[in-house]
């Protein structure tokens, strides 16, 4: 009986470790803004207005740091990998890729 309750112990801590650890990672600044440009990787990214677009957001990219300190997550939209999602929790910002001058 006490090796079963080490057992599921155990199997409770690592369960408790794997998602606080996913939070964490999930977490990373990966993006910053400047203005109503997001930098993302090498890519740069201008801000735009919601015109229609389907907001099915895809996996979390991470989270992005604005001018004043402020982070956000972001996210893909499904189906269009040249849109980012910014979730700014009951408003939402969304980029586009920037066009190669």
């Amino acid at each position: 009986m006490e090796r079963l309750r080490m057992a599921v112990l155990l199997l409770l801590l690592a369960a408790v470790l794997f998602f606080v650890g996913r939070r964490l990672y999930d977490c990373r600044i990966t993006a910053s803004v400047v203005g109503n440009k997001l930098y993302y990787h090498e890519a740069v990214y201008d801000e735009i207005l919601a015109s229609g677009l389907p907001l099915d957001t895809g996996r979390c990219l991470g989270s992005v740091r604005y001018e004043l300190g402020e982070t956000c997550r972001f996210y893909e939209l499904k189906g269009l990998p040249e849109y980012l999602y910014v979730s700014l929790g009951w408003e939402y910002r969304l980029y586009r890729l920037c066009e190669a001058e």
